[in-house]
């Protein structure tokens, strides 16, 4: 079954209960935790490497993470792991991925998939890869009772947030559903 894809790249969630990505892997966007730039896309599926996170997960190991959804884009791969705490990889040159930084590791992208900094490690339900200014800004939608909320992290250079403001972590964008 395929739970995520883009325009040059998918993943699969397979019985191991992990993700499984090929296509473009031009700024990491597939999690493999290569340093290779390359645009030429994979033939195989490999693995979205939970195993490495970084930030790992707030409590015990990430070779433990299983896989519950995929998101996947042209610039970012997202899963949300059994720990309910969304980690994602792809391009990073805005802190879009949520990891409090603006690490690259090849190209502007971060091929190491890391947790999104959700304060507190409020659970994540819906991960949100938009289409306008789709490669800079990734929302996480979390229900912290009694009210929902969206975190928003990345650049705001469209107005995606629609409070005119820089956004290089998760902050909040927004409540009430």
């Amino acid at each position: 079954v395929v739970n995520g894809y883009g325009t040059n790249s998918a993943c699969v969630k397979a019985s191991d209960l992990q993700a499984y990505c090929a296509g473009t892997n031009d700024v990491g966007q597939l999690g493999l935790a290569t340093t290779s730039g390359a645009v030429v896309p994979f033939s195989a599926a490999a693995k979205f490497r939970l195993d490495l996170a970084n930030p790992g997960p707030a409590v015990g190991s990430g070779s433990s993470l299983t896989v519950v959804k995929i998101y996947n884009q042209d610039r970012f791969t997202c899963v949300i792991a059994s720990d309910n705490q969304a980690y994602c990889a792809g391009e990073n040159n805005f802190g879009q991925l949520g990891q409090n930084n603006f690490t690259v590791n090849v190209g502007f992208g971060k091929s190491i998939p890391g947790r999104a900094q959700i304060p507190a490690n409020i659970p994540v339900t819906e991960v949100i890869l938009t289409y306008h200014g789709g490669t800079e800004g990734i929302f996480f939608h979390v229900n912290d009772a009694p009210d929902a909320s969206i975190y928003m992290s990345g650049h705001n250079g469209f107005g995606t947030a629609n409070d005119g403001a820089f956004i290089g972590s998760c902050a909040g964008a927004g409540g009430g559903g």
